[in-house]
């Protein structure tokens, strides 16, 4: 039996009559928006619905998994596991026809809604292992996206992956390749807090799924076995970042990620999950050791049961990097790879970078591209910067392939070498060749200004240029071996044509690397936007010209209808969120660092960390210890802890003899000496002769004494406010008291006897 939805086949041959598996009411909420709403309407839509599952299975970023395979518009594509057709679409627009299997009628009416004005599709329901055996096309491309870890259930067998894959492999091409996408079982995600994506337990791939499920992701090596296993001769990994569900990158072995790269970790928009480290700074830890690969969150792997002859190898051209632009505005939503092709068989080929228009109302900013690149090398022609050669051939901007290290990368070394002097003198260098592009000039608010960054207030006079690249940020200069250049801009997507001040460019340059990364905090202290004259009334204006500039302009374009709403836009609104336990960690250390006790000797009463020594000791609560002093040492200051806490029980001997201390904390009537601060102090100052003798034959030492107990902010408050209603008491009693006395002596002033008494004093 066939059925037809629009222009696409349902062929129900193998179909068991009713669907064996569900998601329930989502799937009917799906299927109606696919038929009352055209893709181009996905996005606000999902914007509205705020469901992870309407997200998951519309949202256009899910084809990039397979947008960017090299399948040809001649090529067949078998998809095993077609689903909602999340993918399918994007299959169907590169190839000749893209035939699909799949165990669900509602999955495939969704499917089919979606697509249902394309004529190269044909959806088989039934099982995998049903249909495959029945059928005799051979492919050029098979595709198991998300489906893989399903194998149990698809072949019933007692090594269910490898036959999965000679079973389907079966069905390639001479040449052909088998694509798999699935999530890595060792995934930092997975060690960082997020749960197992398909039991939602923590944890349980990490440890062997001791849930036993049924389902199996795989480590890298788990894969590579698998893959040999079924007789695969070639098998090259790809890493798709955040994850191969809704990837905005993806890397190779011959092209993985840098320093920095990878900073977008708030993903969990399916489940609540743990926060237990720094993702960002664990990744670069992990690329640092040459260990992405094992930890990358997901995988796509291309499989081959066939060696390309010497004549295959040198012609082909291997993708080694892609990266998607394509959460925003369609005006501007490209894609960005870099390709390799062969020269010779065993010998690195010539690489190259592309950019291409997702869109056909994207292709003026493709060629716009090539303007940029002859406008930007004449303004810098007598600079130190130079333009990463650019041409436009085929609707396509081709930029050369630069090796070498990013001027971010550089600073990154210093910095991680505390060599800041160096990095700051390198860093001044470049911004002195980036003014050279800028001329002292009268800013004009043009409407193209307005739109683009919004209508904010501006001097008149000051640096601009008529022709400016915003984007010179740190990560888009490649250090340059040419003479005289040290500096080349790889991309200058973002020149506009109108008036641009400098500092803007400047605050872009600066805004972008101090936040890029935390290890970068400790520079915030070296106030560059001031030492640039930068005041911070200009970066709020400037902060504001940024916002607008991503959340605006980049996200409604020059031609589009309505606002891109972006993923990240809805994470707050989908997302269960997560349990921050980076900041129970944090707490936790502060508490331990609060247990030390501190000591600061001085010959006089300037003390200094230099000159200190920590303690910690092994009773918490009751202290005692003997601390040996510099025989100069005249004064000491004693810090308790680094907590609001009360003393009790102090005492204090400097070589045998009782001293006494000036303290920041109040001393109470108890004896006690209580401190409403984080910074408790005790001054102590040496004094008797027997502390002089004994400095004198260097044997000093310092005797403390106490019980400690920490405090909450709540209890310091209530301490300080009891001690204000004590001492207001006090000074109530005292003056009442005093107004008394003061009675008393009026009245005595007024007896016979006391004036008397006068009278005989005055003779």
């Amino acid at each position: 039996m066939i059925e037809h939805i629009g222009k696409v086949a349902l062929d129900y041959t193998y179909y068991p009559g009713e669907d064996l598996y569900s998601d329930g009411e989502i799937e009917d909420t799906l299927l109606e928006i696919v038929t009352n709403y055209r893709d181009t309407e996905f996005n606000r839509v999902i914007a509205e619905k705020k469901d992870w599952a309407v997200l998951y299975h519309l949202s256009h970023v899910r084809g990039n998994i397979v947008e960017w395979l090299p399948i040809g518009k001649e090529e067949s594509v078998l998809e095993i596991g077609s689903g909602c057709g999340a993918v399918t679409g994007i299959l169907s627009q590169k190839a000749a026809s893209v035939d699909c299997i799949e165990l669900s009628r509602k999955r495939s009416m969704i499917n089919a809604s979606r697509n249902r004005d394309r004529d190269n599709i044909t959806i088989h329901l039934g099982n995998f292992e049903d249909v495959e055996q029945h059928m005799d096309q051979k492919y050029d491309w098979i595709t198991l996206i998300g489906v893989f870890e399903y194998g149990q259930g698809y072949i019933h067998s007692s090594t269910p992956y490898p036959d999965f894959l000679r079973k389907a492999a079966s069905h390639l091409k001479q040449g052909g390749r088998l694509v798999i996408a699935i999530e890595n079982r060792l995934g930092l995600k997975y060690f960082a807090g997020c749960t197992e994506d398909h039991t939602g337990v923590l944890f349980d791939g990490i440890e062997g799924y001791r849930s036993n499920p049924g389902i199996r992701t795989f480590s890298r090596k788990e894969l590579m076995d698998l893959a040999k296993a079924a007789g695969c001769s070639e098998c090259r990994f790809y890493y798709p970042y955040p994850d191969y569900k809704l990837p905005l990158s993806v890397y190779s072995d011959d092209y993985l990620p840098g320093y920095g790269d990878l900073r977008t970790n708030r993903n969990n928009l399916d489940r609540k999950r743990l926060l237990l480290f720094d993702e960002a700074e664990a990744f670069d830890g992990i690329i640092r050791s040459g260990l992405f690969p094992e930890f990358s969150n997901s995988f796509l792997a291309i499989l081959r049961w066939s060696t390309d002859t010497a004549e295959e190898l040198m012609s082909r051209t291997t993708p080694l990097f892609v990266k998607y632009s394509n959460e925003r505005a369609s005006d501007f939503a490209i894609r960005t790879e870099i390709v390799e092709t062969r020269q010779n068989p065993g010998h690195a080929g010539k690489r190259q970078v592309l950019k291409s228009a997702l869109h056909q109302n994207g292709q003026a900013h493709i060629e716009d591209i090539r303007g940029h690149y002859e406008t930007l090398s004449e303004i810098y022609k007598d600079s130190k910067i130079q333009m990463n050669a650019c041409s436009v051939k085929d609707e396509q901007a081709f930029l050369e392939y630069l090796y070498g290290d990013t001027l971010e990368h550089v600073l990154d070394e210093l910095l991680h070498q505390d060599c800041i002097a160096e990095l700051e003198a390198l860093l001044g260098e470049y911004l002195s060749e980036v003014k050279k592009g800028f001329t002292l000039e009268r800013f004009e608010k043009t409407p193209e200004f307005v739109q683009t960054f919004g209508d904010v207030q501006l001097p008149e006079v000051m640096l601009c240029a008529s022709t400016a690249n915003i984007d010179m940020v740190l990560n888009n200069v490649m250090l340059s071996e040419e003479e005289g250049k040290p500096w080349t801009l790889i991309d200058y997507e973002w020149t506009f044509d109108f008036p641009i001040p400098y500092d803007f460019v400047v605050f872009r340059i600066f805004y972008y690397y101090l936040k890029g990364s935390s290890s970068r905090n400790r520079l915030l202290s070296r106030n560059w936007f001031e030492k640039a004259g930068i005041t911070e009334e200009q970066q709020q204006i400037f902060e504001k010209m940024e916002r607008y500039f991503q959340d605006v302009y980049l996200l409604t374009g020059k031609t589009a209808q309505e606002r891109h709403k972006p993923i990240r836009d809805m994470y707050d609104d989908i997302s269960p969120g997560s349990i921050d336990m980076i900041d129970l960690r944090y707490q936790e250390a502060k508490e331990r660092e609060a247990q030390y006790v501190q000591l600061y000797e001085a010959s006089d009463l300037n003390f200094s960390e230099e000159k200190s020594v920590r303690y910690m000791p092994e009773n918490k609560t009751c202290v005692e210890h003997t601390f040996f002093l510099h025989a100069d040492t005249k004064a000491v200051r004693l810090d308790p802890c680094s907590a609001y806490c009360i003393l009790r029980n102090v005492k204090i001997t400097w070589n045998g003899a009782p001293v006494g201390f000036r303290t920041n904390g109040i001393l109470r009537r108890d004896g006690s000496v209580f401190f409403a601060t984080e910074d408790p102090q005790m001054v102590i100052e040496g004094a008797g002769e027997s502390i002089q003798k004994k400095a004198a034959d260097k044997e000093t030492s310092l005797t403390v004494r106490f019980e400690r107990r920490m405090i909450s902010v709540q209890e310091a408050l209530s301490g300080l406010q009891s001690e204000y209603t004590h001492l207001a008491e006090s000074h109530r009693k005292a003056r009442a008291d005093l107004s008394y006395k003061d009675q008393v002596i009026r009245e005595m002033e007024n007896t016979k006897v006391w004036k008397a008494y006068r009278k005989i004093k005055k003779c």
